[in-house]
């Protein structure tokens, strides 16, 4: 995938936990197009049972669990949350729709309570990223179906990739980019 960065493992022993954070970049550098741009989609996926505790948790998300559910914790009562399961995968947007940082992607790793929780991270950018920069130079039609999905308007409706894989079809090359 051109726009994921590598695999990130990360272990969890017990009382080890991740504070709430965003994905995507708050930096002009990290976030600008030359370097991938944004993040856009993080992949989680849980690696081990966790016998107790290490939930994926969504502090901002609108959907609550009941103060009275049962099980809660203190980090799970905070929002929306997700037990880690082996074999599971998470994907959750950093951004909307529109291109805007998703506040509600907030998310936190809770403490593991009892065992042991090893995940892995998989982040997708908008534009292609990789080491020393492994960004297209020339501006393409990356896909055959470019111009006719520029024809349906797909360039005013999803831009950030558009314009990244279709600059022909959506004109958004500049006089000096190389047409293949």
């Amino acid at each position: 995938m051109n726009n994921g960065e590598g695999l990130q493992i990360l272990q969890y022993e017990q009382g080890q936990k991740y504070e709430p954070h965003y994905d995507f970049f708050h930096d002009q550098f990290n976030k600008s197009p030359a370097n991938g741009g944004q993040r856009i989609a993080t992949m989680l996926m849980y690696l081990s049972d966790v016998e107790e505790g290490g939930h994926t948790v969504f502090p901002n998300s609108a959907q609550k669990p009941p103060a009275d559910a049962p099980g809660l914790n203190e980090c799970t009562k905070r929002g929306l949350h997700v037990k880690p399961r082996k074999g599971d995968a998470l994907l959750f947007y950093s951004l909307t729709a529109d291109g805007e940082e998703d506040r509600t992607s907030l998310h936190g790793a809770c403490p593991v309570v009892k065992g042991v929780k090893w995940s892995a991270t998989k982040w997708m950018h908008v534009g292609a990223f990789g080491v020393g920069n492994a960004r297209r130079k020339a501006c393409v039609n990356s896909n055959s179906q470019c111009v006719a999905w520029a024809a349906q308007g797909e360039c005013e409706k999803n831009p950030m990739y558009m314009k990244d894989e279709c600059g022909p079809a959506c004109k958004a090359c500049t006089a000096r980019a190389i047409y293949l």
